[in-house]
């Protein structure tokens, strides 16, 4: 329970090869995945950074970083939609990375598909992280601007077929095993594609048929069959359980106030701290200053406590007030454990684990917590320069 109200945040983000965040300041957050940030987060190329080059049929080497060991798959997309905007590019997968948490701060080879056109692209790497519950996962992201060198096998983009726009294309929950899309070719013996070989969602993977060297970029907006609007629904019902009049809401900071707390003390809202962050467009999370005004959005993409608790089926009568008694007692240790986290001097920290300790006091349970704060400094010439992860272990009678 409690890992629902804190969201224990394990960041991570791919760090080589340079992405267009450019390597500079702290971009580890999730991400919301329906939103343009899910895509890439950002539009456009770093600036007066050269494309990464790499060539079909060779290997691509990625180093990630996880700032917590938690579980989760990884993946790999390839776009050619480099002058569209994010919510229009299409993407095609070329790698499953599963249970990615072991190759964190390790080089992974990639092979990349003898069959890939030539020229500029987009490479996107994705995380999905699981450890608040496969009905809870947290979406991370980096895009890295490659350009592509070909082989005498590639094709044309218009003949890859199983391309579709980022949102949309994961579900919102359900995440046993390796989840997401198909491989572009469902057939490939490379980078653990079978995992994800029968996966219709949004489209069905495709099979591809090496070319005769021609392939390179074609118009913007051809989308080779593929692109449709993806849509992620299948027919069904996806958990877009919106709440009854849920809008945004201001709220100004105030004495010791953190965006976990302030997320806390908006239950109605259905959101985490990760959240306020983004739609305030704050550089840095962990940095808010009493009689700022923020922006409280609400996640409609998030069910209730009563739409999970119900299963679709109206709920009501006492189900309801047991799924209101636990929501209220997830916010109440969700607050306190926080306090004890800023009090500890990690204001706007986030909860690494809690363990029972053995043998406590008679009558009062003892915790272990640690916690962790990502912290920067401010270079002379005004950069960001990411500081060590600074963390505190403590216990707590809760």
């Amino acid at each position: 329970m409690l890992g629902l109200a804190l969201q224990s945040l394990g960041h991570g983000a791919l760090m080589d090869p340079t992405t267009r965040r450019g390597n500079n300041g702290y971009e580890d957050d999730p991400v919301r995945f329906d939103s343009e940030a899910w895509v890439c987060h950002h539009a456009n190329p770093a600036p007066n950074l050269p494309l990464h080059p790499v060539t079909a049929g060779g290997k691509a080497t990625l180093l990630w970083e996880f700032g917590a060991l938690h579980v989760g798959d990884c993946a790999l997309y390839i776009s050619y939609d480099v002058t569209l905007p994010l919510a229009q590019q299409n993407y095609f997968k070329i790698a499953n990375l599963p249970d990615c948490k072991a190759q964190s701060n390790q080089n992974v080879e990639v092979d990349l598909p003898p069959w890939l056109p030539g020229g500029a692209a987009i490479m996107r790497w994705d995380w999905y992280g699981v450890h608040g519950g496969p009905n809870n996962p947290e979406f991370y992201v980096q895009c890295v601007d490659i350009d592509i060198t070909p082989t005498a096998s590639a094709v044309t983009p218009a003949d890859i077929t199983a391309k579709f726009p980022i949102i949309g294309a994961y579900p919102r929950r359900g995440y046993v095993g390796m989840t997401g899309p198909a491989c572009a070719d469902k057939e490939s013996t490379l980078n653990n594609c079978a995992l994800t070989k029968d996966s219709t969602m949004p489209v069905p993977g495709g099979t591809i048929t090496p070319g005769n060297g021609g392939g390179t970029p074609g118009d913007a907006d051809d989308d080779g069959g593929g692109g449709d609007s993806g849509g992620g629904n299948d027919g069904g019902d996806d958990g877009r359980d919106e709440p009854e009049g849920c809008s945004a809401v201001q709220y100004t900071v105030e004495e010791g106030d953190t965006l976990t707390l302030i997320a806390a003390a908006h239950p109605e809202q259905q959101i985490v701290w990760s959240q306020i962050c983004s739609t305030n467009d704050l550089a840095n999370c962990d940095n808010i200053t009493v009689g700022m005004v923020l922006t409280i959005p609400c996640d409609p993409m998030l069910p209730s406590e009563s739409a999970q608790s119900a299963g679709g089926g109206g709920g009501g009568g006492e189900d309801g007030g047991a799924v209101f008694g636990v929501f209220c007692l997830i916010v109440f240790f969700g607050a306190l454990i926080a306090g004890y986290i800023y009090k500890r001097g990690l204001p706007g920290g986030h909860l690494l684990g809690i363990e029972a300790v053995p043998a406590p006091p008679p009558g009062k349970p003892t915790y272990a917590i640690e916690a962790e704060r990502r912290t920067t400094t401010t270079s002379i010439d005004g950069g960001v320069i990411p500081a060590e992860n600074r963390r505190s272990s403590f216990s707590a009678d809760v």
